[in-house]
């Protein structure tokens, strides 16, 4: 064999590894460790993806660490060093790897997550930056260091993974983004056939008739998430005896800021059940009638494509990208940002008309079905890795 058929022999084997290796970036993938819908998404990526091969590096703090800022700030640099080692000793990885990174548009990840990407690129790494919805996406303004950040980075030749065309024109306009390709997140099916399915969804009609309505949250329990206004909504509907119950699962991001607060409301009609996954969750999410979160912003949160994908019916902002998903009065309703009435008719709403909470359940459930296939997700997926 020649020199010249040898070298491109090697050069076609190498070019197969640039498109298998993935460095993926996440908080902890261990649900009792870390409730985050950017490690939900990832988990997703890495489950389905089979064609790749996923290594998966942390970076962003677990739910149960504490201590101050210096404390923190010393986690970020010993992590920092874990990643300059990985890409400066792993000669192999640099030529043969791509780095798929997540990066929420929070003030924490905006002020620490650019170096890590600006190092990994100057040492020659290729990179797909997955931006995951944050506060400083839409907010109407952005503190001037922020902003310049956001430029900066934006102005990478990469390509930036968003949710929805509105957020890529965000992108383009806001922040001179060039290279933008848009792949709405994607829950995992619900787990049974059809059949055991079909019986679930027939139960939960039944229980529609007649009975409590089961509100439910799944995610992070901290104030952005509308906490607040849904504490108070739900007290003004158990003044007017509205019939209902409400079971929680998550996180809270202060502890002993908010459950006690809904316990001492509700009594025996509200139910924590911690952190779920595999079969609680399944459990969790079959239980569910109405999934509230009056979310101040967003992104496209799993916990609602997983909620619908059960037929379980929003009631949710109109912020991010939500509204791609969630159409009011056909697979859900909108409710107003920072409004407890709006919250309270809706409620009151699906309680007084049990045939509409069946009909929107439904529709919510084929929505999931017919535009959200795993399959789709990874091929578009996998084109935007093969397009480095």
């Amino acid at each position: 064999m020649n020199s010249g058929s040898s070298n491109a022999n090697i050069n076609a084997n190498i070019e197969i590894l640039n498109h298998k290796n993935i460095i993926i970036t996440a908080p902890s993938l261990d649900p009792t460790q870390n409730v985050s819908g950017v490690s939900t998404v990832v988990q997703f990526i890495i489950d389905n993806n089979k064609e790749r091969e996923y290594r998966h590096f942390q970076i962003g703090k677990t739910d149960r660490e504490s201590g101050g800022i210096l404390q923190r700030l010393w986690r970020i640099w010993k992590c920092y060093g874990e990643w300059t080692k990985l890409i400066h000793n792993s000669q192999f990885t640099i030529h043969n790897s791509v780095i798929h990174y997540s990066f929420p548009l929070s003030a924490p990840s905006i002020l620490r997550d650019p170096w890590f990407m600006h190092y990994a690129l100057k040492k020659g790494m290729r990179m797909v930056v997955h931006v995951h919805g944050g506060l400083f996406l839409t907010a109407p303004k952005i503190p001037f260091l922020l902003e310049r950040i956001l430029k900066w980075v934006f102005s990478w030749d990469v390509p930036f993974i968003v949710l929805s065309e509105g957020e890529k024109v965000i992108l383009k306009k806001r922040f001179g983004a060039k290279r933008v390709e848009v792949l709405p997140n994607c829950p995992d099916a619900p787990k049974g056939n059809e059949t055991s399915l079909k019986q679930l969804r027939n139960t939960n009609k039944a229980r529609y008739e007649n009975g409590n309505l089961i509100l439910g949250y799944l995610g992070r329990i901290e104030p952005n998430k509308g906490m607040t206004e849904l504490l108070d909504a739900l007290k003004k509907l158990k003044a007017e005896g509205v019939r209902f119950k409400v079971r929680f699962a998550g996180k809270e991001q202060t502890e002993g800021e908010y459950l006690p607060k809904f316990k001492e409301a509700l009594g025996d009609d509200f139910e924590y059940c911690g952190l779920v996954s595999g079969e609680s969750k399944r459990e969790f999410l079959s239980s569910l009638d109405v999934f509230v979160m009056p979310t101040y912003f967003e992104g496209l949160p799993m916990s609602l494509l997983e909620t619908m994908g059960y037929g379980v019916v929003p009631v949710v902002t109109q912020v991010g990208s939500i509204p791609t998903v969630v159409k009011d009065g056909e697979n859900g309703l909108f409710v107003k940002v920072k409004d407890v009435q709006s919250i309270v008719e809706a409620v009151r709403r699906l309680d007084q008309d049990r045939n509409l909470l069946a009909r929107l359940s439904e529709d919510a459930r084929k929505t999931i079905k017919e535009n959200f296939s795993a399959t789709r997700y990874v091929e578009r997926l996998n084109a935007i890795y093969d397009s480095l």
